[in-house]
């Protein structure tokens, strides 16, 4: 949740969700999935400046430990009606694991499932 908000303080940043996922040096490591306001990266020098700027800020409110490895993109979150990210649902599909088998009659938004990818 610390990270979250702070990913979101960016002038930027809609909203995000961050996930743990396995990392063979340090066992988990942070990944975020970033839904931007009105402005989107057009390439890959506005992305990577706006990754930067949120790290910066991550650091300094969170700290260093804290900071995304990945840092992904997406159009929208998957939620359940009440407005609550399904983080299970999307961890579950970074890791590539089949959804099917997850309860997904929750989500209002299923076409969201389909902006969340593995990093």
């Amino acid at each position: 949740a610390e990270i979250e908000g702070a990913i979101s303080s960016h002038y930027a940043v809609a909203e995000a969700a961050v996930i743990g996922l396995p990392d063979k040096i340090i066992g988990e490591s942070v990944t975020a999935y970033v839904v931007l306001k009105k402005v989107s990266p057009s390439s890959e020098y506005m992305e990577k400046i706006l990754k930067d700027e949120i790290i910066k800020i991550v650091e300094s409110l969170v700290g260093r430990f804290a900071c995304p490895k990945h840092m992904i993109f997406v159009k929208d979150l998957p939620r359940t009606r009440t407005g609550k990210l399904v983080r299970r649902v999307i961890k579950a599909k970074a890791l590539g694991e089949n959804i099917g088998n997850q309860d997904l009659s929750t989500i209002e938004n299923p076409e969201s499932l389909k902006y969340i990818t593995s990093s």
